[in-house]
């Protein structure tokens, strides 16, 4: 999750770099749902909103988050994400076990390859584009 919080209030030119940012992930990863980006504005400011602090609230919610993956009914199970082995929920039969060694000596993933539709990235930026 990549959270952009405007320093200052009411600049416009944060607000573009936050949608720069924005265009880049969009660009490089088909998505943009990891990026939150918070504004406010003077009037807010000046009432006391601290957006700051609501800000901390959202990254702590998104900390706190665990590792999951979900079962083809939909259910979810919290486990932490691993390139080893992991234990699953299954009964196998007495011949079944030897049967996977067998035909599947190194295990069902080949960390060696891309993941399925997964692109290179491109690049970083590595400088902001100039403006008039």
């Amino acid at each position: 999750m990549g959270a952009s919080i405007a320093s200052g209030v009411g600049d416009i030119h944060d607000t573009a770099q936050d949608l720069i940012v924005r265009a880049r992930l969009q660009k490089a990863n088909g998505r943009t749902d990891t990026q939150v980006i918070f504004s406010s504005s003077t009037e807010s400011f000046a009432a006391g909103f601290d957006y700051a602090a609501t800000s901390i609230d959202v990254i702590n919610r998104w900390l706190d988050a665990t590792d999951a993956c979900w079962d083809k009914a939909g259910v979810r199970i919290a486990e932490t994400a691993s390139d080893s082995p992991t234990d699953y929920r299954v009964t196998f039969t007495t011949a079944e076990p030897a049967w996977l060694n067998q035909i599947l000596p190194s295990g069902v993933c080949d960390w060696t390859q891309p993941g399925v539709n997964q692109v290179a990235v491109k690049g970083t930026y590595l400088r902001l584009p100039l403006t008039n």
